[in-house]
């Protein structure tokens, strides 16, 4: 190998010459067989397997004790070799100690502080000329447990962390002595748990295994244990007389094993329904949503509950099958949250006969159902006039009915979902189908797993039928009852509106959605404008391509005329969806792809020459009197 090095040559014609430029005195020039000396820059190899960017700390000793000649960089991983700087100069002919360790220490040799790490391990070589480079073979300062977790369940297992502890302290860092012929571990501050996972969702299927590789400080167990955390999951290993010794791996297993529990069938809804419920008190048709969180075992519900009593069920095919209820009746909490013991029994009865849980000060709360431990944990988040400030809702739907017959359930994962479109703001588009007459709809929160009605601080309806207006920018109120307060849509079938909810501002509004309109060709025809029917005026196409005239005779009399587009198949109608009387200045009118009878009725306009003007983007029919 090739090693960089600056080596000064001091002959009598150097040191004439440094003498003459620096005037030193004659005494202090080296006589001409005099030892290299050896600095700045310089390589070493170190054994092992690396990656691009890997360091070690490197330290040289001889009689006069450790020089700290810190962090050397991989400069070839095909070769191994780490450049850095010598700390201090090496004289050619005097051999030197040479001590590496990886990743990174604190100390001397003597005692040295690294992480424990699967890239912890040290090198040395004794005795080496300081002209030659020392190549070293890297040991490891660690030994490995391979922890094999198999899932024993007939139901996929979720996480979202994992962790590993133990009463030794074999994680974190080690303190270590190499100097002499075998490795010392000192006793130095080390931590007793190590995380594995850590809000990083993992899926182990039922009858897998997962298997995680850590390393830890070498030690003998003396009747231990290993513990292992997944989430709601606490798993021992009993450790007896085994060591763990540097280089070696050795074996961890664990088993998830199914609860005590009635087995919960795939597809089963989580649901509770009561008093307590932002819902009416129906078990089938009304009750709060659980949505399945860390595993098949976990279930939870964000949202509102009013002061009272609920119970929660699993329910399949629309029939109650699974009744969790609290072990011991009276069980309740409120602001400061509570944990009770549960009941998971197959319904057998009916579910009044069953212990609920009591709610003592309403608000916002996420409910956990963890049925591995049977056990309902509760947690009070904020008051209704803090929802806002202190939940960010990450998803709003829309919920529609049509000709009274809702399209979708009040649970969340059946709605039309929103589009996030700022900070609390979302938007979607709302129709009635062709082969509807009317429509309804409402807008409801997901607030981490549950839905919530967004709705108009009045008993009634509100109408958004009136797309020149609109639903102006109007204040919500939150309701716990989802089945009420929904928006009248009455417009033609097939047109849309685009809904807006600030949650912010605290503010919805709706805009008509109009689809856009071209047309090479507008028809008038009727009587009005002296046109008998089924004889058509052409109007003219101005520069701009959206925007057609038209001059004509109005007689004044109470008739009608009518506007197509292309022929009679697609019509423009007036907003109100019916015949409505022509006024000067500007008509709204509005689109219908097909064709239609309905027009402009002039009874008011005096007879006279006027000009018509059409805009199909601004969905206006201007009428202006012609001097």
């Amino acid at each position: 190998m090739k090693m960089k090095k600056i080596v000064f040559y001091f002959s009598i014609f150097a040191a004439i010459a440094l003498n003459s430029c620096n005037k030193e005195n004659e005494s202090d020039i080296l006589p001409p067989d005099a030892p290299s000396i050896l600095t700045g820059d310089y390589e070493i190899i170190a054994n092992g397997s690396w990656e691009a960017e890997d360091q070690v700390y490197v330290w040289h000793g001889g009689s006069k004790g450790f020089v700290d000649d810190g962090k050397f960089t991989l400069l070839d991983p095909s070769t191994s070799t780490f450049k850095g700087t010598l700390a201090e100069s090496l004289v050619s002919g005097t051999e030197y100690n040479w001590y590496v360790v990886s990743p990174s220490a604190e100390g001397s040799p003597a005692s040295c502080t690294i992480p424990v790490s699967e890239k912890s391990q040290y090198g040395k070589i004794k005795a080496i000329a300081g002209e030659n480079a020392p190549s070293v073979n890297m040991l490891s300062l660690v030994a490995f447990a391979k922890v094999n977790i198999k899932n024993t369940t007939n139901q996929a297992i979720i996480f979202n962390s994992a962790s590993l502890s133990c009463g030794n302290p074999v994680f974190g860092k080690m303190c270590v002595d190499f100097t002499d012929e075998k490795v010392k571990y000192i006793d130095c501050p080390a931590a007793s748990q190590s995380v594995l996972i850590s809000e990083t969702e993992s899926r182990l299927p039922a009858g897998e295994t997962m298997t995680f590789t850590i390393a830890v400080k070498p030690f003998t167990a003396n009747e231990e244990v290993l513990k292992l955390e997944l989430d709601n999951f606490e798993l021992t290993y009993a450790l007896n007389e085994i060591s763990f010794e540097a280089g070696k791996t050795v074996d961890v297993n664990y088993e998830i094993n199914a609860p005590d529990v009635p087995e919960i069938e795939e597809g089963t809804v989580l649901a509770a329904s009561g008093t307590a419920s932002p819902v009416a008190d129906d078990l089938i048709q009304d009750w709060m949503a659980f949505q399945l969180t860390t595993g098949v075992y976990e279930y939870v519900y964000r949202g509102w509950l009013n002061q009272g009593t609920f119970f929660c069920f699993g329910k399949n095919n629309e029939s109650i099958k699974y009744v969790f209820s609290a072990t011991d009746n009276g069980a309740e909490f409120g602001e400061q949250g509570g944990e009770s013991a549960m009941t998971i029994t197959e319904a057998l009865s009916e579910p009044s006969t069953y212990n609920k849980w009591t709610v003592t000060k309403e608000g916002y709360y996420e409910i956990v159902l963890d049925c591995y431990t049977s056990k309902l944990k509760a947690t009070y988040l904020c008051d209704a006039a803090s929802v806002f400030s202190k939940i960010e809702v990450e998803k709003l739907y829309l919920n529609v009915k049509y000709n009274d017959q809702e399209q979708f359930g009040i649970r969340a994962d059946q709605m039309i979902e929103m589009e996030k479109t700022g900070n609390g703001v979302f938007k979607a588009k709302v129709s009635v189908p062709e082969d509807k007459i009317s429509g309804q709809f409402r807008c409801q929160m997901d607030l981490g797993g549950h839905s919530l009605p967004v709705i108009l601080p009045s008993d009634s309806d509100k109408s958004v039928a009136e797309c020149d207006g609109g639903l102006a920018k109007t204040p919500f109120v939150l309701t716990m009852n989802g089945t009420t307060n929904f928006w009248l849509h009455t417009d033609t079938p097939g047109h849309s509106y685009v809904i807006t909810v600030d949650l912010k501002q605290g503010l919805i509004w709706a805009n008509c959605d109009q689809p856009s309109i071209e047309a090479s060709d507008i028809l008038l025809s009727g009587p009005a404008i002296g046109y008998d029917w089924g004889n058509f005026a052409h109007m003219k196409k101005t520069d701009n391509q959206s925007v057609f005239e038209f001059e004509v005779e109005i007689s004044g009399k109470d008739e009608m005329f009518t506007i197509h587009l292309d022929g009679e198949q697609r019509s423009l109608i007036p907003f109100s969806g019916g015949n409505e009387v022509l006024s000067l200045g500007e008509n709204k009118f509005k689109y219908r792809d097909a064709a239609a009878d309905c027009g402009w009725f002039v009874p008011n306009i005096p007879a006279g020459k006027y000009k018509l003007t059409v805009n199909l983007q601004d969905y206006t029919l201007t009428v202006t009197k012609v001097n």
